[in-house]
């Protein structure tokens, strides 16, 4: 092979890299909107708990009904509205 095939492959590759981490930087990204977000929405839920606007039961009751389905990710799931679920009955109610 000679210079310019082997260059045209360093080339290649750097492209390929660039490209990966512009798509990794993305997904970083959406991670910490998500994670914010989620955050955000379990705090306020909890506030409605604590002013008495939410029923504590009721909000719990609906985290364990929702129908979330991620194939693939189905314990992930679980382990999160467990999670949500814990925050949300340690919420005091009003």
């Amino acid at each position: 092979m000679d210079n310019n095939g082997l260059q045209a492959q360093i080339n290649a590759l750097n492209f390929d890299i660039d490209r990966l981490k512009a798509a990794h930087k993305q997904y970083d990204a959406n991670f910490a909107n998500l994670t914010v977000r989620t955050e955000i929405t379990v705090s306020l839920i909890a506030a409605l708990i604590n002013s008495g606007l939410i029923d504590k039961e009721k909000a719990c009751e609906f985290v364990k009904a929702a129908p979330l389905n991620l194939p693939g990710h189905e314990e992930a799931v679980e382990g999160a509205k467990q999670t949500i679920i814990k925050i949300l009955s340690s919420a005091k109610s009003a």
